[in-house]
């Protein structure tokens, strides 16, 4: 499995790789690359039985405890679902993966709270459910 923040690079093929995964969207955007592009270019890559696994991050802020300062809000990380259900669309990976810290003060968590209960992971879920692409 090849993990990294240059998958778009054909040259790992030469290596065996034979599956492609991002850890998180977010380095991808504090690379200044688009998430569209990156994942349309590695579900590109022949030969097209190479698996592609999107990973999508719900929302990410480490405004206050870094610098440089990073953040995905609401308009991002509706971008980054759309880039995924491109991917899923075009190549049909079985799976995707949700990339979640425990940290607070970063807002990634999907896990149920007392503000949100459920809804997160109901609305996420059915968003993919709805259509068809899990």
């Amino acid at each position: 499995m090849w993990h990294g923040s240059h998958t778009t690079d054909r040259s790992i093929l030469d290596y065996g790789f034979k599956y492609f995964y991002e850890y998180s969207p977010v380095g991808i955007v504090t690379a200044g690359e688009d998430i569209m592009d990156v994942y349309m270019g590695v579900s590109d890559i022949p030969p097209y039985d190479r698996l592609f696994i999107p990973t999508i991050s719900p929302r990410y802020d480490d405004t206050k405890v870094r610098t440089p300062r990073y953040r995905i809000g609401e308009e991002l990380w509706e971008y980054s679902v759309k880039a995924t259900k491109a991917v899923l669309a075009y190549r049909r990976p079985q799976f995707i993966f949700v990339t979640s810290w425990n940290e607070w003060h970063e807002p990634t968590s999907i896990e149920p709270n007392t503000v949100e209960g459920f809804m997160f992971l109901i609305e996420f879920s059915r968003e993919y459910y709805n259509q068809e692409l899990l």
